[in-house]
């Protein structure tokens, strides 16, 4: 899995979280560190923060699905519930 947030907090708790649960963790904290990663070792899922300062979010997300179609969890502290997902020009999903 790749942790990809610019807050060292929450990056290193998402990704105890993760380990704790027995997961093997990569961590990013700029959307191109995450690109890269993401390229080079081809993780199973993707922990993407919308927030990020090179990069957004979306945009990564649009980036990486030229080549990719790994799953992606987004964390977000934005206010709209279907902020990520819309701007990716996707509908939200429920299970």
């Amino acid at each position: 899995m790749l942790v990809v947030d610019d807050e060292d907090k929450i990056r290193e708790l998402v990704s105890a979280y993760l380990r704790r649960e027995g997961f093997r963790v990569l961590q990013a904290d700029t959307g191109l560190a995450a690109l890269e990663t993401a390229e080079r070792l081809s993780p199973d899922l993707l922990v993407l923060d919308l927030g990020l300062p090179d990069i957004p979010g979306e945009e990564l997300l649009r980036l990486l699905r030229r080549s990719s179609e790994i799953p992606v969890i987004m964390l977000t502290a934005r206010a709209s519930e279907g902020t990520g997902s819309q701007a990716c020009g996707w509908a939200p999903t429920t299970t």
